[in-house]
């Protein structure tokens, strides 16, 4: 036996927000199971796109107004119902979802549907579904949160990038220990190591540059996945919600979810990058290097041991990454093998791509902080750089080019130098060229006529010149270079900014001016 409608046609407006199920339930002769709601339910997440779905709604109005489906007076309620929805949500997102919400809704799109109906009354509010989908609905949602995200996290990695140019631009001659296998290898600086994760940092800002266009389309006017007979000015709709076009094929509007894997691709590879100077920063201020440290506001302690200072927010930021890359593969695996067109499956796509975006976020936020921040060593840093023979390969080159020998002989020498020094537990700028046959020669032929001077590390600094090298006139280049590539950048993204906002403006205004009448 079907259960009684809690639904009164007749009047609407008493029936609250609990219709939702004889409206959307005609094909099927019960309610749904109160397990079965919770289980598909996604309206806890929905909150994040609840404003979204207003703003959509509020623009579909205006093309089904433009069609003729609606009056001017009509469309007027429905805003005013939109605004009733805004409002009810607002008030009740600090126990999101209440209990009587969840009982009767599985996501926001019937939640503010109903709420519009409710004010305006069936014959109104009803009309407002006509010609889209959740489908179409969601996937314009899902595209106006993401873009906000972005827009966002573009703001943040500019700000950063601008930290590192600066950074590198006063460290020019801060004698640095460059590192490979994690062990000291070459004479650098630290602005030159910063310049580094400048040069990666900025391509994954270019790389959001790149999908952006693909990113701000508009999916809405798909329909299910097969349109509407009813013709909307969907390019109306992509430039009121702030949009550069719209996506063409509805099918693909509404089944395609490639662009979570491009954004999802994205931050996977920012937060690389970003552990993996964050992974630096830990190495580099734990003992024996101890060439920064963080700045006790930024910095944990143990509860047991009272010497400790720990970098917790960079070992957070370093292990941030492998939950996205986590997060990831759920974006990639869920799409591949699911037949065309939309599919439920696709609910908790969202759920993963907006916690790879915030968590994104929160990393940047606090990189911002701790690498302007970071307080440096450096004594210890051009100590560092006197040992461990980080020269060598400085001494092999001038014997190769001054001394005429071939570089793997040069090579061959200068390794037996390091290993005798070793040996006497000596720094190679201590070693005596006579414990290598022949040496002392090839170093008087070279003009080396004092090695601890010559090894001297930032004059060893100022002769690494070749192109994209540590030199202070090499930084002050790159340094240039990148502040051009950032305010290009940085005007890319702030017209982007400009016209989402102007879009929002523009359509808060027309909903004035059509409520006020």
């Amino acid at each position: 036996m079907k259960p009684k409608s809690s639904f009164d046609r007749k009047n609407p407006k008493k029936a609250g927000t609990r219709f939702n199920r004889d409206l959307y339930r005609g094909r099927l002769a019960t309610g749904p199971d109160p397990e079965i709601t919770r289980f598909i339910s996604s309206l806890k997440e929905d909150l994040r796109i609840a404003e979204a779905d207003l703003a959509v709604n509020q623009v579909h109005s205006l093309l089904l107004q433009k069609a003729g489906i609606l009056s001017a007076r009509e469309r007027r309620q429905i805003l005013i119902g939109l605004g009733r929805a805004r409002r009810e949500i607002e008030r009740m997102k600090e126990s999101w979802p209440p209990p009587e919400i969840a009982k009767s809704f599985v996501d926001i799109h019937p939640l503010i549907e109903s709420y519009v109906i409710k004010s305006s009354g069936l014959k109104v509010g009803g009309k407002l579904h006509l010609a889209k989908s959740r489908n179409d609905q969601v996937a314009t949602d899902i595209r106006m949160v993401t873009r906000s995200e972005v827009l966002e996290i573009a703001r943040e990695l500019l700000s950063l990038l601008s930290h590192l140019l600066a950074l590198a631009e006063k460290e020019k001659e801060t004698v640095f220990p460059a590192f490979t296998h994690t062990q000291p290898a070459q004479i650098t600086s630290y602005g030159h190591y910063l310049l580094a994760h400048f040069g990666a940092l900025c391509r994954d800002l270019e790389r959001f540059s790149d999908v952006y266009p693909r990113l701000n389309l508009l999916p809405l006017g798909a329909g299910a996945t097969a349109g509407s007979r009813i013709r909307l000015d969907r390019n109306l709709a992509a430039r009121c919600l702030g949009f550069d076009g719209i996506i063409d094929n509805s099918t693909d509007a509404v089944s395609s979810r490639d662009l979570f894997l491009e954004i999802g691709a994205g931050l996977l590879s920012l937060t690389v990058s970003l552990s993996r100077m964050a992974a630096d920063f830990i190495l580099w201020s734990a003992p024996p290097s101890r060439m920064v440290e963080l700045p006790d506001e930024y910095a944990d302690t143990s509860s047991a041991m009272p010497q400790k200072k720990n970098p917790d927010p960079l070992e957070m930021v370093r292990g941030k990454s492998q939950l996205i890359l986590g997060l990831f593969t759920h974006l990639a695996a869920t799409p591949a093998g699911l037949p065309t067109g939309y599919h439920k499956d696709f609910q908790d796509l969202k759920v993963s791509l907006f916690q790879i975006l915030e968590e994104s976020r929160s990393s940047l936020r606090v990189m911002n902080l701790i690498v302007p921040g970071l307080i440096l060593h450096r004594e210890r840093m051009a100590e560092l750089s006197s040992q461990s023979g980080v020269a060598a390969l400085d001494l092999a080159e001038t014997l190769a080019q001054k001394a005429g020998l071939p570089f793997r002989e040069a090579h061959r020498l200068v390794g037996s130098l390091v290993r005798e020094t070793q040996k006497r537990g000596l720094e190679l700028s201590q070693a005596n060229p006579d414990w290598i046959p022949g040496l002392a020669a090839l170093f008087a032929r070279s003009g080396i006529k004092n090695l601890a001077e010559f090894l001297v590390p930032l004059q060893l600094l100022r002769n690494r010149k070749s192109l994209g090298g540590p030199s202070p006139a090499e930084v002050t280049r790159m340094v240039r270079q990148g502040k051009l590539r950032v305010h290009k950048l940085r005007k890319e993204w702030e017209t982007r900014q400009r016209k989402v906002q102007r879009s929002r403006r523009l359509l808060d205004s027309q909903i004035r001016n059509i409520a006020s009448r």
